[in-house]
């Protein structure tokens, strides 16, 4: 008896049997063999799955990475196979991505430019939050404190 479903060449789809309200699964050969149970394959290879590689991201070994974590919150990317946690910034929020990064290192050494301040900058609301913050409060709507510190942060009140 062979077994399509360890083969290289094999994908599986499910059919819906309405009757029983299970799933079973059929078998498709790539080669367009016959999947039956009898028939003697000629292209049979059993499936090797390739062990699986963690990478780094490019957040994950960053020098800002900290900066970035402490301006933004990260998107994970960690999967199950992983053995350590998996981190993107959005770019908008990147240093690296935001400024070539030398001429960002010497805009630093030469005081050009804070970092702090720069982070401060591109986490601003924008234009349509103070609009939206604005317009809540003149119709009596309750803001949470978080978010009313985040707008009295960048010298907006109500």
């Amino acid at each position: 008896m062979k077994d399509c479903s360890i083969c290289k060449y094999c994908d599986i789809d499910y059919d819906f049997d309405q009757e029983e309200c299970d799933e079973y699964p059929i078998y498709i050969c790539q080669k367009r063999n016959d999947t039956s149970l009898d028939y003697k394959c000629k292209d049979f290879e059993q499936y090797k799955p390739q062990k699986y590689k963690e990478k780094n991201t490019e957040c994950d070994i960053c020098e800002y990475r900290e900066k970035c974590a402490k301006y933004s919150s990260g998107i994970d990317c960690t999967t199950s196979g992983d053995t350590k946690t998996h981190i993107i910034y959005p770019q908008d929020k990147c240093i690296k991505r935001a400024y070539d990064c030398t001429d960002f290192n010497d805009s630093l050494e030469h005081r050009h430019i804070d970092m702090d301040q720069w982070f401060r900058t591109v986490n601003m609301p924008t234009n349509e939050e103070i609009k939206a913050f604005k317009k809540a409060k003149e119709l009596g709507v309750e803001i949470p404190k978080n978010v009313e510190s985040y707008f009295k942060e960048y010298g907006i009140e109500a």
